[in-house]
């Protein structure tokens, strides 16, 4: 799976419900998640606490950054990927959405679904735990050469 910059324009349908645009990536690997309705219902235990039961029937260009953050990871939560890459998930939006991101990615993690975090700000970083690569020109290079090139531009 990939999640862009831009949640809301990237991988979200805005004229669809959320339940919707969370059944539509599971509609992948289960035949019926849309005519049966305990399927729904399972939706919601799983996300009890993070979705609020009444934003399932609104529609995403409806709500507010930091619910498009949860209506977005949610969708993978659901449907599990064997690699989920990140492009600059922390760009765009708010402090609040920015930290339902950083939840996000947690919550992910603990569901041992493995992140490819994407960024060219390192101030990122600090938003996430894990390994470090950081890649110029194409070639895997140190940590301390990466720092060295970024701040002796300044």
């Amino acid at each position: 799976g990939i999640i862009e910059g831009n949640p809301a324009i990237a991988t979200l349908f805005g004229e669809l419900s959320v339940m919707d645009n969370l059944q539509m990536l599971l509609s992948r690997k289960m035949a019926g998640i849309w005519v049966i309705p305990k399927y729904k219902k399972s939706i919601k235990i799983l996300l009890e606490g993070i979705i609020d039961k009444e934003l399932y029937r609104k529609k995403v260009r409806d709500l507010n950054p930091v619910d498009i953050q949860k209506v977005l990871y949610s969708k993978w939560l659901l449907y599990s990927p064997e690699l989920l890459v990140c492009i600059q998930p922390f760009a765009e939006g708010d402090i609040q959405a920015r930290e339902v991101a950083r939840e996000m990615l947690y919550k992910l993690r603990k569901r041992k679904i493995p992140i490819l975090l994407i960024t060219s700000n390192t101030a990122e970083l600090n938003y996430c735990s894990g390994r470090e690569v950081y890649v110029r020109h194409g070639k895997i290079i140190e940590k301390e050469e990466a720092y060295r090139e970024l701040y002796s531009e300044m």
